[in-house]
């Protein structure tokens, strides 16, 4: 018997002081497998931490960015929206190349992205430079906030695949976070700088760290390569019974398909797929969630929550709200399942919306007690946590596993692409939408919004909780679908 032979054999024969063979059990093949799930999972993950970074850090920034480079509001919001602007580019880019060339090598990529684009906003000798170092940035939150959930879940088995996937949202909390400390750490003239840098070492760590992290088992399924999918479901904590149980599940998928194409986005079963995904991605940005977090420190001021600094302060007890939030979503979301998370969430936003526009009603009328602006901040704080542990993760988790293997990385960029237009336009028409109809009209617009996505969800989307990835491929052609 071989020695890898013996390691993994249940029992073997020793030796007793009689001179006698005895069985006895091998403590090797006893021991859990270790799973490379983890180290895997916090790599990819690593592209949220720098997605919430990147996107919250110039809140804080930009005013010493307007006084050293001399901007008006409009050249401000070129600044800000540049990078969303790369992130919608970088997430139509990423569809092709992520079925293409795989998952693993778009992630090292955005890595280098990353270190690059951070590196070259904090030396930027003027605004254009600036504003296209953060259009670079923006290409690596793009291919990262579509690739990354993707590996995540290709990688996951289906009864911890919800809370993995749910791992990069929370990475994306903890990266808004970091941005808004990192801000006030550095709310001097020049600390602008210095915050855009420091985001090139976790892009390093990133890059070095996936380079050694294995490819999706499922894209290498694609393209032939089942010893290699075997290894890595080995890899990642299945025993040999469940890897080749995958893999078979996975060539019979793979065998029923051609190469994927843009047209097959519009085939019968994927298309009703990726009409689910393009609602949920702009779902997530409808329901107002990135204006509150953009622009909570001017919706605290408008609150005459005390001081500007007493509002910064808020702020970061919200991001830490919305980090905390996070944590039900990855501790239940395979248990409870993703629709009653999704409903239980949007009810506490509509509720949280309503209720903030009513704090507002009060404002405008003349009211300036400091227990509204206490409200405010509760309020805000209900609205965010309400989507912590509901569209904020369980969107990405859907999202990554609805769609065929063949399309899966084109239907995602799409998806995502929507996903960003729409950030777009709302932190764009946010202030307008102020001006228009006042602040507690637009909350109120948002909650009318949230109680039309809640209505979607119930009757549209499908319940994912411990299927595996195949299972509900197959069940968008089925007669029951």
């Amino acid at each position: 018997m071989s020695y890898p032979d013996l390691i993994d054999a249940p029992w073997v024969r020793c030796s007793t002081p009689g001179g006698r063979y005895a069985a006895r059990m091998n403590p090797a093949a006893t021991q859990p497998r270790k799973s490379l799930l983890p180290v895997v999972t916090a790599f990819a993950a690593l592209g949220g931490f720098l997605f919430g970074y990147d996107t919250g850090v110039i809140s804080g920034a930009i005013g010493f960015i307007a006084d050293e480079f001399d901007l008006n509001s409009f050249e401000q919001g070129v600044v800000t929206s540049s990078v969303l602007a790369g992130a919608f580019f970088g997430a139509g880019l990423s569809g092709v190349t992520a079925d293409t060339y795989g998952r693993r090598r778009l992630l090292i990529f955005a890595g280098a992205i990353y270190v690059v684009g951070a590196t070259a906003a904090a030396l930027s000798p003027g605004v254009e430079f600036l504003v296209a170092s953060r259009f670079v940035l923006g290409l690596g939150i793009g291919i990262t906030s579509t690739v990354a959930p993707l590996y995540i879940a290709e990688m996951a088995p289906a009864s911890r695949r919800g809370g993995l996937v749910a791992t990069y949202q929370l990475a994306i909390t903890i990266g808004i976070l970091v941005a808004d400390l990192v801000d006030e750490a550095l709310s001097h003239p020049g600390g602008w700088r210095w915050a855009f840098g420091l985001a090139a070492i976790p892009g390093a760590v990133q890059f070095i760290g996936m380079s050694r992290m294995p490819a999706s088992p499922r894209w290498l399924i694609g393209q032939h390569r089942e010893a290699d999918a075997t290894a890595v479901m080995k890899k990642v904590g299945a025993s040999d019974d469940e890897a080749h149980t995958e893999i078979a599940a996975m060539q019979g998928a793979v065998a029923e398909e051609r190469a994927g194409s843009w047209a097959d986005l519009l085939s019968p079963g994927v298309k009703a797929a990726l009409g689910v995904g393009v609602m949920l991605a702009l779902i997530q940005q409808i329901t107002g969630i990135n204006t509150v977090i953009y622009y909570a420190p001017d919706i605290f001021e408008d609150a005459r929550f005390g001081s500007a600094q007493n509002a910064i302060w808020a702020t970061v007890v919200v991001s830490t709200v919305n980090v905390l939030a996070t944590l039900i979503a990855i501790r239940y979301l395979d248990r409870w399942g993703r629709i009653p998370l999704l409903t239980a969430g949007l009810s506490g936003m509509i509720a949280s919306l309503f209720a903030l526009g009513g704090t507002f009603v009060f404002l405008d009328k003349g009211e300036d007690s400091g227990a509204l602006g206490i409200l405010a901040v509760f309020f805000v704080c209900t609205y965010i946590a309400s989507f912590a542990f509901s569209l904020g993760p369980i969107v990405w988790v859907i999202v990554s596993e609805i769609f065929p293997t063949k399309v899966r990385g084109r239907a995602i960029s799409v998806a995502t692409m929507v996903n960003w237009g729409a950030n777009f336009v709302v932190g764009l028409t946010f202030l307008t939408l102020v001006d228009e109809v006042h602040t507690w009209g637009t909350f109120w617009l948002f909650g009318l919004l949230s109680v039309g996505s809640l209505w979607y969800i119930r009757a549209r989307v499908p319940e994912t909780k411990g299927r595996t990835l195949e299972e509900i491929e197959a069940s968008w052609t089925s007669p029951s679908s």
